[in-house]
């Protein structure tokens, strides 16, 4: 009985110590360990190229841990020192479980917590149409290019035609994840993103307005409240003023 009670103590004490506070976060990080020794940096969208560096880890035995505290889900992105490419993460309490692709980091599969297991879904649903739309604009571009030095439009808007089928098929999955996946904080960079895209604001609010109370409380989540904002406003002064040039002296 005595043997029970100290394996309960002791499996007790390993699951506190592995127990993350409510604003801590652990990536784990697995890759080939050809790339020992490599640095890791993780980014944050902002600085002069575009990203700028919040920590940085060395691989070791084929593996890499970031370690740290946040305060709400945030967009971030993993870099790997000579490597091509970032893998995003979204950046959340818990503990961040990545499976990385040397060879296409992009295609890092992440997990571990409910909005990077969101991610990773996300971009498995889009990459066959993903796929398709590269090699749409490869297959057709050096065409394109001819039909626009020759000035051949019924060349162009049959290639535009053929693209918009595509786009129209890539946004259509974008807005069934938003529609399925309310409490998803990329929803909400997807909402964004229909700013610009230049989608109408009616469409813009409607998903807002359907996404969860606590990803509107995010930094991205009251961007895109003060951006409809600022664009119902400026519609509305709009159809102020065309209403007053029509109006009789």
């Amino acid at each position: 009985m005595k043997k029970i009670l100290l394996l309960l103590a002791a499996a007790t004490f390993v699951v506190s110590c592995n127990k993350l506070a409510d604003n801590e976060f652990e990536i784990t990080g697995k890759v080939d360990p050809s790339l020992n020794g490599k640095n890791v940096i993780l980014e944050k969208m902002g600085g002069l190229a575009g990203y700028t560096p919040v920590d940085t880890v060395k691989i070791e035995d084929g593996k890499f841990v970031f370690k740290g505290t946040v305060t709400e889900p945030s967009l971030h992105f993993v870099q790997i020192e000579g490597a091509q490419g970032k893998a995003e993460i979204v950046l959340e309490n818990g503990g961040i479980e990545l499976d990385v692709d040397k060879d296409s980091i992009f295609k890092t599969k992440q997990g571990g917590t409910y909005n990077n297991d969101k991610l990773y879904d996300y971009y498995t649903d889009i990459n066959k149409t993903r796929r398709k739309m590269m090699s749409f604009q490869k297959k057709n571009q050096a065409e394109m290019m001819t039909a626009y030095q020759s000035n051949d439009t019924v060349a162009m808007n049959r290639i535009n035609k053929e693209y918009e089928i595509i786009t129209k098929e890539m946004e259509g999955k974008s807005n069934t994840f938003i529609k399925d996946n309310p409490k998803a904080f990329i929803s909400v960079l997807l909402v964004k993103q229909m700013f610009q895209l230049n989608k109408p604001v009616e469409d813009i609010k409607k998903h807002y307005d359907a996404l969860d109370a606590e990803v509107k409380k995010t930094k991205e989540g009251k961007e895109v409240a003060e951006m409809l904002k600022k664009a119902t406003e400026q519609k509305a002064n709009k159809g102020n003023a065309t209403v007053g040039s029509l109006a009789p002296d």
